[in-house]
């Protein structure tokens, strides 16, 4: 029992680390995707300004920006909840169940992965605790 559950455990860790340089390179991916969208919404304006399209070109891009920053929005989110998954499966919550001092928060920030992990985002006021 205790032999699987620390194979449960390494294998979590192992799927959360490539899970992390996936989504990592899938976000990037669609960023670029949400670049080119709005230079092709740029153009259509453009092109519908000086008379040389229709609106509907423009109606076009614009569902092609919107789509591409909702499928951006989207592996956002699975990412963080990915790097959340891999912290749950790092120990996190130990400190909840044992009663013991959280590290210092400068120790926590050094620790992060990302430009946008969860505590970047709450420092920033990007997203706010309830």
């Amino acid at each position: 029992m205790r032999r699987r559950r620390v194979t449960d455990g390494f294998r979590e860790v192992a799927d959360g680390l490539a899970a992390r340089g996936t989504y990592d390179d899938q976000v990037a991916s669609l960023e670029r995707n949400v670049e080119a969208s709005q230079r092709f919404l740029d153009l259509a304006q453009q092109r519908f300004q000086s008379g040389v399209d229709s609106y509907l070109n423009v109606l076009t891009a614009q569902t092609t920006l919107y789509s591409a920053q909702q499928t951006l929005v989207t592996a956002r989110m699975a990412r963080l909840t990915a790097l959340v998954d891999l912290y749950r499966a790092l120990g996190g919550g130990w400190i909840g169940h044992t009663g013991d001092a959280p590290p210092a928060a400068e120790n926590i920030g050094s620790m992060a992965p990302h430009n946008d992990a969860p505590w970047d985002l709450l420092k920033s006021g990007a997203i706010r605790p309830r």
